[in-house]
């Protein structure tokens, strides 16, 4: 551990003070002087740079050293190590790190003393400068058990950027395993700062709340009671979007070990959160909503009660209907194999979303696929109904997609066959349109009319024929074509 300690704190040392002393750095000449003698010795032996010249320099340089020390944490460095180092025997490889490596041996002594340092690199720490803080977080982390205290208190300090760094510190000594009885100590102190929205956005790391969701996340377990307080964040509307998103996204990593009563009450605060207002262009309400939805598909099953009786009492074109209608969507499918029930299919196909239309109309092929129509119970005259409103509606692709709900729909009416028959003048109306537009929907409407009416479907054969000579130059349509017509004769 010292060793690792020596590394981090010897770049501590050249960053720091690069930054705090200025001229009163090594000087360049010397520094510049002694790293391209190292770099001669090691490669022409027989150069100028002799072991006792190359040990003269490095002395001169660890002595300067201690005065980099003094000013950086209140005392000189350890004279006995600095002379141990110049009486070193041999070259020193790979020149400025070399150098760099050697300078931070000579500071070790003061770093290892908690009482001198910590303060001062706590306060560094939350400087405004994005190097200078960051070597004094790796020399914190270093210092291990000494720095917890301190790390863990900064985590109240007003300065954010403190608050940032003190919670990336923390996340560094939670994955030592030194430290695997402290990790829960360290997931209470952070949590609450998920609401703490202050610094470069909501979402980023560079935020309080953005540094607190990915130190949570990266934890492999969350007490219930954690969870709960978090909770408590994601209903407060006066915190801002993006950090109860952010506690949301916290929530849904640990939400599928909770215990079912844990689940149950987050049931009603994520479908609470879907409903939060706000204007349509705002990012991060927009980023709230999203992390609702995901977390309520995450939750499975359980959810569906309350998120069917929520599309139920909702306004038709309301956002909230919407994204519960992709979280109920979304989960439509676990491990190949459909688990919602058929009767909130009608509702989802009735959702005023491409998205949830188009995923119901796999839906009901599923169930379909896997039990005949019979699958479908009593809602198959309203799935029917609703595969029909939403194969004449919803005829464009979904946005950044290949998805068609009007084509699957199409596609659901003929893997139902003949018990969708009571769709045979939707199906006409489709296969009627202008075949310059939506031509694969055309197509698929005329399959449909083959699998569904079979003979009953000898009013259609014109049409069809006709379109065969219009698509003649495209194979695959012709094929699709001769199948209904073979599906009517």
């Amino acid at each position: 551990m010292k060793f690792y300690r020596a590394v981090s704190l010897a770049i501590l040392c050249v960053g720091l003070s690069q930054q705090a002393i200025g001229a009163q750095w090594v000087d360049r000449v010397e520094y510049d002087s002694t790293a391209e003698c190292i770099q001669n010795f090691a490669t022409t032996p027989d150069n100028k740079c002799t072991p006792a010249k190359l040990k003269s320099l490095r002395l001169t340089a660890l002595t300067q050293a201690r005065t980099i020390c003094a000013q950086l944490f209140g005392r000189p460095g350890n004279t006995t190590v600095i002379k141990d180092l110049g009486n070193r025997p041999g070259p020193i490889s790979m020149s400025h790190s070399s150098i760099v490596r050697t300078l931070k041996v000579a500071c070790e002594a003061d770093l290892l003393n908690a009482k001198l340092s910590i303060p001062h690199l706590i306060s560094v720490m939350g400087g405004k400068d994005n190097s200078v803080p960051f070597y004094a977080q790796k020399a914190l982390v270093q210092l291990g058990a000494l720095a917890k205290p301190a790390l863990v208190s900064s985590l109240k300090d007003k300065n954010f950027r403190l608050r940032v760094r003190s919670i990336g510190a923390l996340g560094l000594l939670a994955a030592d395993p030194e430290f695997k009885n402290d990790v829960q100590a360290f997931v209470s102190a952070v949590a609450p700062l998920l609401a703490d929205n202050a610094g470069n956005g909501g979402l980023g790391e560079g935020s309080v709340s953005g540094a607190a969701r990915a130190f949570l996340e990266d934890q492999s377990e969350m007490p219930d009671a954690t969870l709960k307080s978090i909770f408590k964040i994601i209903e407060e509307d006066r915190v801002e979007a993006s950090a109860r998103a952010n506690s949301i996204m916290v929530v849904a990593k640990f939400e599928g070990g909770a215990k079912e009563e844990v689940k149950k009450q987050l049931i009603p605060i994520l479908i609470n959160a879907l409903q939060s207002k706000g204007d349509e262009d705002d990012f991060d309400l927009e980023l709230l909503l999203s992390a609702a939805q995901h977390a309520l598909s995450d939750l499975g099953q359980i959810t569906i009660p309350d998120l069917v009786n929520f599309l139920d009492r909702e306004p038709a074109d309301s956002r909230a209907r919407i994204r519960a209608g992709r979280a109920l969507a979304a989960m439509a499918w676990k491990a190949g194999n459909v688990v919602l029930p058929p009767e909130i299919l009608p509702r989802l196909l009735g959702v005023p979303d491409p998205e949830v239309r188009y995923e119901a109309a796999v839906v009901v092929s599923g169930l379909v696929f896997k039990g005949g129509p019979a699958n479908l119970g009593n809602s198959l005259i309203a799935i029917v109904k609703g595969l029909e409103n939403v194969a004449l509606s919803d005829q464009e692709q979904v946005p950044h997609s290949s998805a068609n709900p009007a084509l699957e729909s199409l596609k659901a009416l003929g893997d139902i066959g003949p018990e969708a028959r009571a769709a045979k003048p939707t199906l006409l109306k489709v296969l009627n349109q202008d075949p310059r537009n939506k031509q694969a929907i055309i197509v698929e409407a005329a399959l449909s009319v083959g699998r569904i009416l079979g003979k009953d479907g000898k009013e259609a054969l014109p049409r069809i024929e006709a379109l065969k000579k219009i698509f003649a130059d495209i194979s695959g349509f012709v094929a699709t074509l001769d199948e209904a017509i073979q599906l009517i004769k």
